[in-house]
This record gives C-alpha cells, structure tokens and sequence, in this order.
C-alpha cells in the first residue's frame, strides 16, 4: 500500500515523520509531498500514485492552509481517500481559534476520516462536531530495560522540554519560580535558548537535541507542565525508560500536577523513591503495541477505501475549474476557461 504524507514537512520531530516510520515498519510504502508545491497538476499526478492519503496540519491560517484544503479535494474527487491524524497542537488550535475551527470543519467535509492519537483529543474533538477514531501509535526504537540503575543523582535531576518560542505554554512561570526553590535539584533543558535561565547554577542549558538517549540517562524525571497535550513522545519515551513523569494531564504511570505547590510536592515525592519507575515501564510495554497499530491502521485504511466514491462528488464540486487548469496545462487542445 502506498500512503502519501502531506501538510508538514518530515523533519526532526514532526509527528507525521514518526507516523511514516511506524506506516513503513509494517510493510507499506510513505511518501511525502517534498517539496511543498501550489503546482495543481503535480498535486494530481502525486495524488494519482497514491493509495491513501495522510493529511498532518496545525499551523495558523495562511495561504497554506487553503491550498490544503485544495488538495485534499482533488483527492476526494480523484478517490484517494484522505485521513486527517490530529495529534495535539492541532487540537488546541482548533478549540482556541475560531477561524482554525471553521477551516477544520470544511475541511472535514472531504476528509474520509479523522484519527486522534490519544482518547482525550477524541473527546475534545467530538465536543466541536468532528468524530474521530483512537489509534496509539507505536514507540520503534522503545527498549527493553531488565536492570533499570537507580540513584540519588538521578533522583535529583529534572528533563525540561522549554523551547524558546513556547516557554509560557511549556510551564515556564511554574519554573521561575519552582527552580530558585530546589537548588537542590539540577534542572536539565531541552530546545531552549539558554538564556532565559542563564544565572542558575541548578540548569543545565542544552539546546536543541537530535538524540535523546544520552540525555535520559542523565535523569530520573521529566517535567512536563503543559496548557494542552496530545500523546507526547518525550513521556512514552521517559516511562518506558523508568523514569518519573510529573506531567500535568493524566496518565497511568504519572504524576498528577499542575499547580506549583502540585508540581513541587510531586519532585519531592521522586526525590524519596527509592527504584526507578517500573510502572512506567508496564505501562508502555502494555501501551505500545505494534501489531495492534498494524491492525488497527490496515482496518482503518480498508474502510476509507471502500468507502471513497461517496466523498468523490463534493470533492469534484469544489475542484473542477482548477483541475480543468492543471489538465490544460498538459494538453493544449483544451479551451481557455
């Protein structure tokens, strides 16, 4: 099965890069639209080639987002069915913005279906009129730890995600405050700037960070106070690795917290465990399931399929002049419209 990737570019972290990997390691074939192009008639020829299509997307309105609505009405029309893979971002966009809602709305009018990567971005969709099926993508590289170490140095170090441009969303007034508190406490930052804690000796600044594995064996606990998630890798990461998660939605095998005295108490409560976390990693053996994605991803790719055809006619009403164009394009015995 070839599946055509569109609306986010594959690089470092994008989950439709980590969606991609988990589509191939299961025996089908990803592709992306890369580079990005308004060409119509390449779209066409892309679209044509593909079995499914995967449409990630969650940045502000722009001439971008028109021209993936565009797309993903050729493909209706041409029958390739288009899946939309919310993924947390997404999500948030879409309930704080009304015209981000209005979008997703017509967009879904072509969408063949919607998938969430989480049961609590299912239910916040559903709330704005847009049903969704669950699917948990897979952890690839996720290790198989028997003798987890476990110390008082570890005990003490904190994992940050804090990127610059997201500071306030990502926690960062419970930080001020939390780590002139615990000098006792080393705080290690991830996708930082380094300069917003720059007079802290407690915070170890390391910037943007391609492989994880080394940093994880310098913790024993993320912190991840958040306004809005979706099913983040650097938690699954963490746990199935045994270490603490002071997150700020609920999970199984995390710490609960969300207010400062919340978020100190739980730090505490790492700081006198005595292992590391194995619940967490139960958890994620239990969670991470790649047949379960297989089989759950090849259904939902069957049940687009064979429904198609019935999106084909809105998408073909919407799109005609401007494939019409892009096929005059190719043929000039075709009138000018």
């Amino acid at each position: 099965m070839r599946i055509l990737f569109f609306g986010q570019r594959p690089i470092g972290s994008a989950p439709a890069l980590a969606t991609a990997q988990a589509v191939e390691a299961h025996g089908h074939q990803a592709v992306f639209e890369e580079p990005l192009s308004d060409s119509t008639g390449e779209w066409v020829e892309l679209i044509c080639s593909a079995d499914v299509a995967v449409c990630t997307f969650y940045g502000k309105w722009s001439k971008r987002t028109l021209r993936i609505l565009t797309q993903t009405k050729i493909a209706a029309a041409l029958g390739t069915p288009v899946v939309r893979w919310w993924v947390g971002s997404d999500v948030w966009n879409a309930m704080r913005d009304g015209l981000m809602l209005e979008d997703a709305k017509v967009l879904d009018q072509y969408v063949a279906a919607n998938v969430a990567v989480c049961p609590r971005l299912k239910d916040e969709l559903a709330k704005m009129g847009i049903q969704s099926t669950v699917i948990l993508r897979p952890l690839a590289d996720m290790p198989t730890p028997i003798d987890v170490p476990w110390d008082e140095r570890l005990a003490h170090s904190v994992l940050v995600y804090l990127p610059a441009g997201r500071a306030a969303f990502c926690g960062a007034s419970i930080l001020d405050a939390l780590i002139p508190a615990r000098p006792d406490l080393t705080f290690y930052l991830v996708a930082d700037d380094g300069q917003r804690y720059k007079e802290c000796s407690n915070v170890v600044s390391l910037g943007w960070v391609e492989d994880m594995e080394a940093v994880y064996h310098q913790v024993g606990c993320l912190l991840r106070i958040t306004e809005h998630d979706g099913y983040p890798r650097m938690v699954r990461e963490a746990l199935s690795r045994g270490k603490y998660v002071v997150w700020s939605w609920p999970f199984e095998g995390c710490i609960l917290a969300r207010q400062p005295d919340e978020v100190n108490a739980a730090l505490s409560s790492v700081v006198a465990s005595k292992t590391a976390n194995h619940q967490g990693i139960k958890v994620m053996k239990r969670l991470n399931r790649p047949q379960v994605f297989r089989q759950e991803f090849t259904a939902l790719v069957r049940h687009v399929r064979a429904r198609r055809w019935l999106k084909a006619a809105t998408g073909l009403a919407g799109v005609l002049p401007e494939m019409y164009r892009a096929c005059r394009q190719r043929s000039s015995l075709l009138p000018d419209l």
